[in-house]
Formats: structure tokens, C-alpha cells, sequence
């Protein structure tokens, strides 16, 4: 073969091979038996390996002579089947878990991409693309360069080295955001290279250029290199957004998780409308409606936590509204376990949007954050009072109208937090048709849990003490009912969980007793005789023993029995704050204890006395987890440690008389 010029009946022979190996590497490969699971890709590298020694021995290259006629072609096609060929033996080395070798692949064919356009691999975003070489080069390889730098992202995002990997993800960005910036459609869309353009000998040709600005013009798009190109960038800011949330930062992985679900709708409208015709083999990404309507549900919850609650509304009902589509696309498909799971998912996401909503709600009230009374604003204002949101994710009617049927920020009526209650609460129940205790426990767990967090934040919007203690009731029946019916050696997170929350519940009931209590006393119409008192004090201090006795066996889980129940040296990272506030709180509510007999006064200090202490002993064996996990309650604690022993002796001394 000549190396002055391309012999095409090579080139036209080589693309046959080429397509032999992608069938066995896409195709055959899922129909390989267990024993030898790679052997299709095994056999595709083979012929890609040929290819590339063909490529390499034989020299082959383009004419590099120029012609005025518009039909100048200065890519050299050893090179471009090189790079092709590079990176078809890296994603294969990918596949059969040899992530070296796909890395040696991918960096060559990287090089080769900075040899052929002069530069840097990601193109030159502060350049104006314009007919000059040097950017028609550039602007004719954007999907490899986009594509190779995928790879090298997947691969350093899978070596947890997410700052290399963002590094190479930002180039196959700025490859297509140049490329895309170019204003002349027969730049951008005619000179754009697919894979199988790289096996034509003057891919440049203004022949070929014109061929493919007239596919792209199409009404089916035939341009493949424009719609794999489309796809790649697609998969970049989905792995952008991986990488930025590993990276911690929550606020570029949103958007770019955003921009990625926003490309893959289109996508989905697009595979819905030509459904009737077969499934490219080299799509590079095929989307699933379950699945987006997951991932969109999902990013709710990320505005919903940064008090962005139109913009979580939003993301949950475009995920309603694609998963809902189902039913109408694929009737069957409504009856599987995937679709079950992810409205019974969708659903809890629901439910977690109205726990921050009541919660921040009730917050901003408490605060004096939110102006006007709690009466003046209606529901119907609440419910339209987003005017400035548009757009988000999809600009759709179906979106708006199920907007209308969940409530935003703020809540601020006793009314309203009951109608965010009563939706959340039939979601949760729907939920839980799916997650069952015997079927899926942990899951059914936390929806328990959830159950009574909705309580616990409409609970503030409420001012009725009475009908305050009849919703923590019903939050003590379900978790109590809860502890009984699950083992705690299994559970054991979740059994410490509802430990502490029961805890929590039952000294709020506690104390909205004593109000009660002594809203009665102050009101001479309503005012309750000796005996009602005693009887009422009697309840308060059942609930105060049940307080202290689910903390203390809270704690129990942590100790070891034949340490006298003290605690640990230390204590494991996540349980430090949780435990020593377990511990601090039961002698705080031995020390609210009413009684009337000196010695039982005088054993209630006693074990407040001991529970402060033993607070105290940890956190000077771990001074370290003082202003780390205890800095509030530090001066506090030590301050009532030296003022113990006087209410004691003041105790004693009252008894002597």
C-alpha cells in the first residue's frame, strides 16, 4: 500500500472489520455463557488489535496536497483510525476489568487528538470557532474528544480520584460547549466526525461535509455523529455531577444532575416518538422513564434541604408526571416490582419534602422570620405563590397542574400544615402497601419514622396543649409497636434510633403535662384540688420514668454489662453526641421529679448527680469531644455539679427540723 495515498478498498475492507468487532463486543457479548463471560470481547479485541497494527506497520496517510476548490483535507487517516482504534481497545480493556491497559489506551488516543488539532484535547473555549485549519480540525474530532475524556473521567472517578477525573470531565465540556458556540451550521453540524467517518479517506471532503449538514437538517436527524455526540455530553454532566457530589460539593453536582435530566427528557420524547422504529446497537445511552423520574425525585431533595421548596415541587412533579406517562405507554408495565418500588420511592421522597416543609415552616414562624400573621395569608395564595419559578425542568401544563396539588414554602395556618400532612400521610400509606414489615424491614422502619416526624412538625402549628399530647401519643403507640415487632441485635441503628426519639417524645409530653397542669392552676374558673394535682403529677412523673428508662436503655446498647454499666473509654464517632445527651438528659429529669418525701428528693439529686458525673468522666478522659460535641451543654453541666451538694444539704437540713 501505497504511502502517498489511501487505497479506499483498505479503508472500505477495515470498516467491515470494525463493525464485525463492535457487533461482538455490544451484541454477542450478552449471549456469552458464565464460564467465559468475556469471550466475544476477547475475540473483538483481536480484530481491533489488527487493525491498529495494520494501521501503524502500513503508515497509512492522506494526501496532503491543497486545492483551492473547497475540497483542502489536511487530516491524516492513519492517525484519526489510530485514535479511533485506541480508544475501541480502551472501552473494551474497560469492559473485562483491565482498567490499566484502558487508561494506556485512552491517554494515546488522547494524544493523538492534541497532535492532530495542535493543542489541547478540550478545544478552545475563549476562541471563536471560524473557518481557519486549525479549528475545523477541532470542530471535525469534538465527539472523540468528548468521548475519550468520558473514559479518563470514569476511570479516575472509579480510583476515587475525583479531582483528576472533574480535570478530565471539564475538557470534554469545554470541547462541546465550543463546538456548540460555533454559530455556521456548516462548520459545526458538517465538518462534526462520527466513528465510521474516520474510516473515509477525506472525511473533510466538502462532499462529505455537505452530506452530513444535509442528515442533520433531516426531519429524523440521520446525522449519527451529531446524535452520539448529543449522547456523550449527556454522560458528561451525569458523571459531572457524580464526581462534584463526591467532591462535596452539593451545589454544582444539583446542577449539573439538573442539566443532565433536562438532556435525557428530550431524549425520552424522542425515543417515545419514533418507538415504532428498531433501536440503534451504538446508541450510546438509552434512558428509562422509571429511572428519570427517580433521579428528578431525587434532586428534589436537594432544593428541599437548601429551603428551595418550589424548585423541589417542581423536580417531584415532573417525576410524577413521566412515571404516571406509563401507564399510558406500557400498561403491563405499572404491575412489575421496578415500577411498584419506584412510585412506592417517589411517594416516601413526598413525604420527606413535607417533613422540611413543615419543618422549616414551623422554624421561620418560631423565628419571627415569616411576616404577617398566621391567619392573613389564604391557601389558595399559598399554593400560587411561586410567580417568579419559572422554568425549571420542564415547562409542561400537566407539571403546573400537579403543582397546584402540593403546597410550598411557607406554610403558615394551622389549616395548611394539616392538608401537607394529610397528602404526605396517604403517600407514606401507599408506600408502605410496597414496603412491608415482613418483606422489606428497614424500609418499613423508616417509614414508620416518618410517620412520626410529620406529627412531630405539625405538632408546633397547633397551640392546644391538649391536642399536642394526643399527636405525640399516636407517635409513641407506633413506635412502641414498632420496637416490639422488631429484633435489635438486626436492627440495631434503628432500634437506637427509635430508642431516642421515644425518649425525646415522652419528656415533650411530660412538659406539656406541666403546662397544662399549671395553666389550670393559674386560672381560677378552671382551678383542680389536691387531688386532681397528685393525680396529674403522677402522670407527669410516669412519663419522665419512661423518658429516663428508654434513654437509659438507649445507652445499655453502647455499655458492656461487666462495666457496671458505665460508659466506654469512647464512644464510636457518630454515637458521641447522641450518647453523652442521653446521659446528661437523665439527670436533668431526675432532677424534675416531683415528690414530696425528702429521701426520695434526696435520691433523685443523687442520681442526677451521678448522671452529670459520669458525663463529666467521659469528657475529661476525651477532652478532644468537649467543643466538639458538647459545647453548649458543658458550662451547664458544671455548673450544676457544683450546685448539687447545696440542694442536697438544704434537703437534709429541712428534714432536721
Amino acid at each position: 500500500m501505497s504511502s502517498s495515498s489511501v487505497d479506499n478498498s483498505w479503508l472500505s475492507s477495515a470498516y467491515t472489520r470494525y463493525l464485525e468487532a463492535k457487533d461482538l463486543s455490544d451484541r454477542q457479548s450478552l449471549h456469552d455463557s458464565v464460564d467465559q463471560p468475556f469471550e466475544s470481547k476477547y475475540k473483538a479485541k483481536q480484530i481491533l488489535q489488527d487493525l491498529l497494527d495494520t494501521t501503524v506497520s502500513t503508515e497509512l496517510v492522506a494526501t496532503d496536497d491543497k486545492v483551492d476548490d473547497g475540497n483542502d483535507d489536511q487530516l491524516n487517516s492513519g492517525q484519526l483510525l489510530e485514535l479511533l482504534l485506541h480508544y475501541e481497545l480502551g472501552a473494551i480493556d474497560l469492559d473485562t476489568e483491565e482498567p490499566s491497559n484502558a487508561t494506556k489506551h485512552f491517554q494515546l488516543s488522547r494524544k493523538l487528538l492534541m497532535d492532530i488539532t495542535g493543542g489541547d484535547s478540550g478545544g478552545a473555549a475563549d476562541t471563536d470557532a471560524n473557518d481557519n485549519q486549525k479549528n475545523r480540525l477541532r470542530l471535525s474530532l469534538t465527539l472523540m474528544s468528548v468521548v475519550v475524556n468520558n473514559q479518563l473521567g470514569f476511570i479516575w472517578c472509579s480510583r476515587s480520584d475525583y479531582t483528576e477525573a472533574i480535570g478530565y470531565l471539564q475538557e470534554a465540556k469545554q470541547a462541546y460547549d465550543w463546538w456548540s458556540k460555533t454559530s455556521d451550521d456548516h462548520l459545526r453540524l458538517g465538518l462534526l466526525l462520527d466513528f465510521a467517518d474516520l474510516f473515509t479517506s477525506k472525511p473533510l471532503h466538502e462532499s462529505n461535509v455537505s452530506r452530513r449538514l444535509a442528515a442533520a437538517n433531516e426531519t429524523n436527524n440521520s446525522n449519527k455523529g451529531l446524535k452520539n455526540l448529543e449522547s456523550g455530553h449527556t454522560l458528561t454532566l451525569y458523571l459531572m455531577a457524580q464526581t462534584y457530589e463526591k467532591l462535596g460539593d452539593n451545589s454544582q453536582s444539583a446542577v449539573y444532575c439538573h442539566s443532565t435530566l433536562k438532556r435525557q427528557y428530550r431524549s425520552l420524547q424522542e425515543s417515545s416518538e419514533s418507538s415504532s422504529s428498531s433501536p440503534q446497537i451504538d446508541e450510546p445511552l438509552m434512558y428509562d422513564r422509571i429511572d428519570w423520574a427517580l433521579n428528578a425525585a431525587t434532586l428534589s431533595q436537594y432544593f428541599a434541604s437548601n429551603d428551595d421548596f418550589n424548585a423541589s415541587r417542581h423536580h417531584i412533579c415532573c417525576a410524577l408526571k413521566v412515571i404516571n406517562s406509563l401507564a399510558l405507554l406500557s400498561p403491563a408495565d405499572i404491575e412489575s416490582d421496578k415500577y411498584r418500588k419506584a412510585m412506592a420511592d417517589i411517594n416516601r421522597i413526598v413525604v420527606k419534602y413535607s417533613i422540611m416543609l413543615l419543618e422549616s415552616s414551623g422554624t421561620a414562624i418560631r423565628d419571627n422570620l415569616v411576616v404577617t400573621t398566621i391567619t392573613e395569608q389564604t391557601d389558595e395564595q399559598q399554593s400560587t405563590g411561586d410567580q417568579k419559578f419559572r422554568p425549571y425542568l420542564l415547562n409542561d401544563r400537566e407539571v403546573e397542574e400537579l403543582e397546584k396539588t402540593i403546597k410550598t414554602y411557607p406554610i403558615r395556618t394551622l389549616s395548611a400544615a394539616q392538608q401537607v400532612f394529610k397528602y404526605a400521610n396517604q403517600c407514606l400509606t401507599e408506600a408502605m402497601e410496597f414496603y412491608k414489615l415482613d418483606e422489606r424491614a428497614s424500609d418499613y422502619i423508616s417509614c414508620i419514622q416518618d410517620r412520626s416526624k410529620l406529627y412531630q412538625y405539625l405538632i408546633p402549628f397547633d397551640s392546644d396543649y391538649d391536642r399536642q399530647c394526643r399527636m405525640h401519643k399516636r407517635r409513641v403507640d407506633a413506635l412502641e409497636e414498632l420496637i416490639k415487632q422488631i429484633n435489635p441485635k438486626i436492627f440495631v441503628g434503628q432500634y437506637r434510633q427509635l430508642l431516642f426519639e421515644l425518649a425525646e417524645i415522652h419528656t415533650q409530653m411530660a412538659e406539656l403535662k406541666t403546662c397544662i397542669m399549671n395553666d389550670k392552676s393559674d386560672d381560677d374558673s378552671a382551678a383542680i384540688d389536691d387531688r386532681q394535682m397528685l393525680v396529674a403529677i403522677k402522670k407527669i412523673n410516669l412519663l419522665f420514668a419512661k423518658s429516663i428508662h428508654n434513654f437509659d436503655t438507649f445507652i445499655k446498647t453502647f455499655v458492656d454489662e461487666k462495666s457496671a454499666n458505665k460508659l466506654p473509654d469512647s464512644l464510636p464517632a457518630d454515637y458521641i453526641r447522641p450518647v453523652l445527651l442521653a446521659v446528661f438528659s437523665i439527670g436533668r429529669l431526675y432532677s424534675k421529679l416531683v415528690t414530696r418525701d425528702p429521701r426520695e428528693q434526696l435520691r433523685n439529686w443523687s442520681k442526677c448527680e451521678d448522671n452529670y458525673q459520669q458525663c463529666k468522666d467521659y469528657l475529661d478522659r476525651n477532652p478532644e469531644h468537649r467543643s466538639e460535641h458538647f459545647a453548649d451543654e458543658w458550662p451547664l453541666l458544671e455548673e450544676m455539679l457544683s450546685l448539687i451538694p447545696g440542694k442536697m444539704q438544704l434537703i437534709l437540713n429541712s428534714t432536721m427540723y
